[in-house]
């Protein structure tokens, strides 16, 4: 990439699946709006990432893109999947990742990279030592938090969980309200909390891990989130209280539908494993849009579940999927939401550049 004023965004997601397609989302969207954009994945998932990608394709409508690929730490023989590998992970995130980043801004300040100094990084919500960096540079850091803004509220919220008593759970009575979250008492239960919340030690690094990295979260200069505004505007509100902008510009991969291109569905889905269709977010009981198996998938309790679907609950659910659906197509029109958010990041990042 040649060295020139035009924003250049270093995009920083976690190693997993999850993480990794939704940020690869926004970098296309980005790099569609002009910006230079240096995408960083481990050597292991960039390969992966390569050989399920028609990489020329992709090249050929976004130039001013490239990837770049770090270790991530991990021995050779390391399975790379499973709980393990994301356990691992966090830690070498901080071992590895953190000097591997601060190394390649030292090239790009000395003028040794093929582009320009970042304008701008966007970092993964779990990889907050990015911030530390970027401050070495005088470079601003926006966080990325892949999921919902519910769920992010939440994990705002797992210290007081603990100071409570509500974790780690004391018995196996999952479906105990959970009361100490403001905005969304007695909606949760313990089964809707994290899955970290089931250790059976608060001094669990994992627990502990998430903890402070949602802390640091709001020592970034922004906030982006996957979802759409008319969606989960009390729970975005409230977040408001730690970040001075929130960018809620979500769903993205409909968003990515702005792109013009009949090619834009195939030259990088961001795949890395086969894909997995399961559903979590609130969908049995904010949402209305679907009934909870309560973590127990059998003969009886689908039986059970489907009579009450065609009893009385399919109109209830089919309303509630409708809403749904128009809010989250709205949003991504020119005068919808996260277009508009979508908008306003570009705009905020171009005017970092002067």
């Amino acid at each position: 990439m040649e060295k020139t004023n035009v924003p250049h965004v270093l995009f920083l997601p976690f190693p997993a699946q999850g993480h990794i397609k939704p940020m690869l989302s926004l970098a296309e969207l980005l790099s569609h709006a002009g910006f230079h954009a240096t995408f960083i994945n481990t050597d292991y998932n960039n390969d992966r990432l390569l050989h399920n990608s028609d990489i020329s394709s992709f090249h050929s409508r976004f130039p001013k893109f490239q990837f770049i690929s770090i270790p991530d730490g991990l021995p050779p023989d390391h399975p790379r999947s499973g709980r393990l590998y994301i356990r691992d992970l966090f830690q070498s995130s901080r071992t590895v990742f953190k000097p591997a980043l601060r190394q390649l801004l030292i090239s790009l300040k000395e003028g040794k990279g093929p582009c320009q100094l970042p304008t701008c990084i966007i970092a993964d919500g779990i990889l907050c030592f990015a911030i530390d960096v970027a401050q070495e540079f005088e470079i601003p850091t926006l966080s990325f938090r892949t999921y919902s803004a519910h769920c992010l509220w939440t994990y705002f919220h797992l210290s007081k969980l603990i100071e409570e008593g509500e974790v780690p759970f004391q018995d196996e009575n999952f479906d105990k309200p959970i009361s100490c979250i403001p905005g969304l008492e007695n909606v949760l239960r313990r089964r809707d909390l994290p899955g970290i919340c089931r250790f059976e030690n608060a001094d669990e690094p994992v627990l502990q891990f998430f903890i402070k990295e949602t802390s640091a979260l709001t020592r970034a200069s922004g906030l982006i989130l996957n979802t759409v505004n008319e969606i989960e505007a009390p729970i975005i509100t409230r977040l408001g209280s730690f970040f001075n902008k929130i960018y809620a510009i979500g769903p993205l991969h409909t968003l990515k539908s702005r792109i013009n291109d009949s090619s834009a569905s195939n030259s990088s889905n961001g795949i890395l494993w086969k894909e997995d269709k399961q559903c979590l977010r609130c969908v049995s009981e904010v949402w209305k849009m679907g009934f909870d198996m309560k973590d127990t998938c059998d003969r009886s309790i689908v039986e059970k579940l489907v009579r009450a679907l065609m009893d009385n609950k399919t109109e209830e659910i089919m309303a509630s999927a409708n809403k749904l659906a128009k809010l989250a197509r709205d949003s991504i029109k020119e005068d919808g939401s996260s277009f508009i958010n979508l908008e306003k990041l570009i705009q905020d990042i171009k005017s970092m550049t002067s």
